[in-house]
């Protein structure tokens, strides 16, 4: 999944601001070369939170090692033992 473009605070704190002065959804994303559901997104985190600013997610990214994708094929032996009988 590629990576996505971060939209600044102050990006869209402008955003809001020209919404509250009355402006349209695609004026507005035409103005600041936003996409029109991405403009979406971020009014309508202002309206119910109150704030347009992006948090960061909480909690302890997963990492996956080498170690643990060997965890995970081995959890599964019974899959192993059904393939088997078969040959």
């Amino acid at each position: 999944m590629p990576c996505r473009k971060y939209i600044s605070n102050d990006l869209r704190e402008a955003d809001v601001a020209a919404h509250q002065s009355g402006e349209g959804f695609k004026t507005i994303s035409k103005q600041f070369g936003v996409h029109y559901f991405t403009l979406r997104k971020i009014l309508h985190k202002w309206k119910t939170l109150k704030t347009a600013a992006s948090f960061l997610r909480s909690g302890c990214l997963s990492k996956f090692t080498p170690r643990s994708n060997c965890g995970q094929r081995n959890s599964r032996p019974h899959l192993k033992a059904v393939k088997g009988v078969g040959q």
